[in-house]
């Protein structure tokens, strides 16, 4: 599978998941940027995570090393960050679309890219992520809607 045909086929996961996983982008988009990250990364198509955060970051030294050395507390606790998406070459996407730029609720926010283990981290938080999204009764709706569309 390649790049063009992961975004091409992106109408109809968005379609699924609207149908079927309840606020997703309400505390699931980590949970929802891992999962397709590992279906990229098997699949050997280039991506990036990405947080995108309600202040200016661009040149922050101390989030850079903050995410640098993994210290995903310092992060929550002193960064106003509200999303994580995966950046596919110019495309910035999560469970709801396909953006040139990295929007949540319509804004378009600064980002900091971070690695496999800052998101795996993260995402064991559990405390950080809005309680309102059910990750254990949504996160194999989410499996069972990429494999469909993204596992050969």
């Amino acid at each position: 599978m390649k790049k063009k045909q992961v975004l091409a086929k992106y109408d109809n996961i968005i379609n699924d998941i609207e149908k079927r996983v309840n606020r997703v982008n309400s505390g699931g988009c980590g949970l929802y940027a891992k999962m397709l990250g590992d279906i990229l990364s098997k699949n050997k198509i280039k991506f990036e995570y990405v947080i995108l955060f309600r202040q200016k970051v661009t040149r922050d030294k101390d989030l850079k090393n903050y995410i640098e050395n993994n210290d995903v507390k310092m992060v929550n606790n002193w960064y106003h960050w509200s999303h994580v998406m995966v950046k596919i070459g110019k495309n910035y996407v999560d469970a709801v679309g396909v953006f040139n730029s990295p929007m949540f609720n319509g804004s378009i926010l600064e980002t900091k890219k971070v690695s496999d283990k800052f998101l795996n981290d993260l995402l064991e938080q559990k405390h950080f992520w809005n309680p309102t999204f059910n990750r254990k009764t949504e996160k194999t709706k989410i499996q069972r809607i990429l494999k469909k569309h993204l596992v050969d």
